[in-house]
């Protein structure tokens, strides 16, 4: 077969073809699986923890409750008060705030959607422990 003549061209670019199909389908492929995966399903909560006068708590120990399984995670705050819980299951959690002299803070219902970050600003009251304040 000659590659002059039109035979010969047809084979060539079907030649051609299937290897640049071959060459570049992994190409492609990771290209489509790493862009199906870069859509993150977690979401973090976020805040700093004051008390009445607004100045920061540092080292309150917080838990972090999913309301729908009972799954906790705990942190506590650092120097400047901050606390991040990252990332998190998509879901409904309820965060729980305590420090020594202070009352029990409880948030109810954060609602943690696909990438957010939720900000929530406990505040501490001073009283005991024992005490609750509950905020919805």
């Amino acid at each position: 077969m000659q590659l002059h003549t039109p035979e010969g061209r047809r084979h060539t670019r079907s030649f051609l073809f299937r290897f640049l199909s071959l060459a570049f389908a992994p190409v492609l492929f990771v290209a489509i699986t790493s862009t199906l995966f870069a859509q993150v399903d977690t979401g973090s909560l976020a805040g700093t923890v004051t008390d009445g006068t607004g100045a920061v708590i540092p080292a309150a120990d917080l838990l972090l409750r999913e309301e729908a399984t009972g799954v906790t995670a705990r942190l506590q705050t650092g120097n400047d008060g901050s606390f991040n819980f990252s990332p998190l299951k998509l879901g409904v959690y309820t965060l729980t705030v305590t420090h020594d002299g202070f009352k029990q803070s409880v948030i109810d219902h954060l609602q943690v959607t696909i990438q957010s970050r939720l900000e929530v600003k406990p505040h501490l009251e001073v009283g005991s422990a024992g005490e609750v304040v509950q905020v919805s």
